[in-house]
Parts: C-alpha cells; sequence; structure tokens
C-alpha cells in the first residue's frame, strides 16, 4: 500500500495508482492504467558540448540511450503509454524513439518555447487525474 503526504494514506489522489520502487530491494508494484509523462525538451546545458549534437535523452548509457532505459523501465511496471514533452532538438528523439518502442505507445507534446520544468504539463491533453 503507497502512503501520502505524512504516511497517511489518500485514494482521493490516486496514490494507489503509482508506481512504489523500494531502491536496492528491486520490489515494485504493477501500475493500472496510470498515464506516464517523461520531460525530455530541456537543452542539457550542463553536458556541453555534447548535447550540441545529441538531446540529452539520447545520451547513452551503455547500449541504450538514457529515454531507452526510462521507457523500459515504466513497461516493466506496466506502463503501455507514455507521453514525451519535447524541445530542443526534438526532431532527433522522435526519429530514434518513434510512436512506439519496447511495447509501449509514444505520444509527443512538442515545446515551440523554453516553458520550464512544469509549463509543458499544461500542454497534455487528458492529464487531469495522477500521473507518473
Amino acid at each position: 500500500m503507497l502512503s501520502g503526504p505524512g504516511g497517511s494514506s489518500d485514494s482521493r489522489i490516486g496514490f494507489d495508482e503509482l508506481v512504489l520502487v523500494e531502491v536496492g530491494r528491486g520490489t515494485s508494484e504493477r501500475v493500472n492504467n496510470a498515464k506516464a509523462v517523461v520531460l525530455a525538451g530541456g537543452r542539457g546545458t550542463r553536458l556541453s558540448p555534447y548535447t550540441s549534437v545529441l538531446p540529452k535523452p539520447l545520451m547513452p548509457i551503455g547500449d541504450q540511450s538514457i529515454l531507452e532505459v526510462v521507457l523500459g523501465s515504466l513497461r516493466s511496471c506496466g506502463i503501455s503509454e507514455v507521453t514525451l514533452c519535447v524541445g530542443y532538438l526534438s526532431h532527433l528523439i522522435r526519429a530514434v524513439i518513434g510512436d512506439e518502442t519496447a511495447d509501449v505507445r509514444i505520444n509527443y507534446v512538442e515545446e515551440r518555447e523554453a516553458l520550464g520544468t512544469a509549463g509543458p504539463l499544461r500542454q497534455v491533453a487528458g492529464l487531469r487525474s495522477t500521473f507518473i
């Protein structure tokens, strides 16, 4: 069972739909009909000069990109649809990830201008309840 702020259980805000991953223990609970949003629109300035040609979500970790690792983790928790909020070099993310990867359907929300950390969430259609 998941708990809300202060340890109280609160089903009104949908904590039961979230994924609980206990770091170091490798346990997780599956998610039922939760939406996942990945914010992948930043410039990644701290990784410059690498991010001048490749967006941060596509930076490699071993033989996969950061974004592929994240999408695989979401899939393993039962998420089958993810919205990617993209901006900087988004055409490369679309070319590499496409509309479906690792059995996860991908939707895109394009930031035409930088909207800040949470700004793109306003553009995600149907995001009125709990999401990951």
